[in-house]
């Protein structure tokens, strides 16, 4: 018996089988196509997003050293790096921010003559001169100093640059012992005279709708005097000077009136200087040196948010 399929089979079969085969390399060639456009696809979406990353890290390196540069190439600056050296105004009373040399407010202000002078030691760079709150204004004004960090505040004065904040302090009600929880209403308080806390009884009235009126003050030492003559129920004080003031027997009330936010201030003219300043600021906050100069000296449990 003969098996073999008769020849216009074997050709049929053969014309089937190469369309198959034929067909599965259209088929597999398609699918490389693919494959390749998607992985192309796949290297251009990673190319453009490590473009895109680059790009990022370029444009804030450009953020970050554009306004430094602006600044240094400023004319109040490049007079100082003329004459050598930056003459900060400085207190030399307040332990912890500045007292005999050394302080948080220090810090900083050596932190901004290194960025005036990078290869000059801030032991030659750097003349802190003494500053009262209420001289160190006096004498940005008359070329004394350059710049100050003397615990001053943000006051909107168009004769003045303030920085951001470098520090935000609380500011405590003290009284006599037994009268902490009393509710304030139409007391009088004492102050320090032109004092920042002056400013924040203001905006305390407004928010709670209260009638607090003041009695000021020559000092700390007088306002505290005042309060255990009953002279007033209530003094309010910053919070480094209300841990000062708690060995005259007297305890902070319950009621916190706010807080003040300290700037560093030039000369609105020589405004370059107090925008340095800031950007000082902002680098030492994001690199952790307030936090640690803070608990440093000893004053970051008077620091609030």
């Amino acid at each position: 018996m003969n098996n073999e399929k008769p020849i216009c089979q074997n050709h049929a079969f053969r014309l089937e089988y190469s369309y198959m085969e034929e067909n599965h390399k259209a088929q597999f060639q398609q699918k490389r196509r693919r494959q390749y456009k998607n992985k192309r696809l796949f290297h251009n979406i990673r190319l453009a997003v490590i473009l895109i990353g680059i790009a990022g890290v370029l444009t804030l390196l450009i953020l970050v050293m554009r306004p430094s540069t602006q600044y240094l190439n400023a004319p109040e600056v490049q007079r100082i790096q003329r004459m050598g050296v930056l003459r900060v105004g400085v207190r030399t009373n307040v332990p912890g921010f500045a007292e005999n040399g050394a302080g948080y407010e220090i810090e900083i202000a050596r932190a901004t003559a290194r960025r005036i002078f990078p290869d000059v030691d801030t032991d030659v760079s750097l003349e802190l001169v003494p500053v009262t709150q209420s001289s160190a204004l006096a004498k940005l004004v008359s070329g004394a100093i350059d710049l100050t960090f003397s615990r001053q505040w943000n006051t909107d004065n168009e004769a003045y640059m303030y920085s951001g904040s470098y520090f935000k302090e609380g500011i405590y009600l003290l009284c006599r012992p037994g009268y902490e929880s009393v509710a304030l209403a139409d007391q009088e308080i004492g102050f320090i005279d032109g004092s920042a806390e002056l400013r924040a009884l203001n905006i305390y009235n407004t928010d709670y709708k209260t009638a607090l009126t003041s009695r000021t003050y020559a000092s700390y030492p007088d306002m505290a005097l005042a309060l255990k003559k009953n002279e007033v129920p209530y003094i309010a004080v910053p919070g480094r000077q209300a841990q000062t003031l708690l060995d005259w027997d007297i305890t902070v009330a319950d009621t916190r009136l706010g807080a003040v936010d300290y700037v560093a201030v030039s000369l609105a003219e020589y405004s370059a200087l107090a925008l340095l300043a800031d950007l000082v600021i902002q680098e030492m906050q994001n690199e952790g040196k307030l936090d640690q100069w803070a608990i440093q000296y000893g004053i970051s449990a008077y620091k609030v948010s």
